[in-house]
């Protein structure tokens, strides 16, 4: 489950309501390697105000062909300077940044 969390980069206060969009979009990446040297965009999908920044994935194969596991991870597209965004807990700090989840 992803959750979108809205925080100022530099302060634990929240964002107020009214200064957030209506939705966020997010890659989901994976690799067989933890530090996502050469990720791969699995799918992009959006999280919205209207779902309480809240999105459950599904289905996704644990390994590649030869057994090796994937590690995924989010990446949030186009946060503004102060956003953050996240999965179960995890804040991405920044537009590009990679969280793994």
């Amino acid at each position: 489950t992803v959750t979108k969390q809205w925080a100022y980069r530099d302060s634990s206060d929240p964002v107020p309501g009214a200064a957030q969009p209506e939705q966020v979009e997010f890659e989901l990446l994976r690799d067989t390697s933890a530090e996502f040297t050469h990720p791969e965009v699995v799918q992009s999908f959006t999280v919205t105000k209207a779902d309480n920044w809240t999105r459950t994935l599904t289905g996704l194969p644990r390994a590649n062909a030869e057994g090796v596991a994937y590690m995924y991870g989010l990446r949030e597209k186009g946060a503004g300077a102060g956003d953050a965004g996240g999965a179960d807990g995890a804040a991405a700090p920044n537009a590009g940044a990679i969280v793994p989840v």
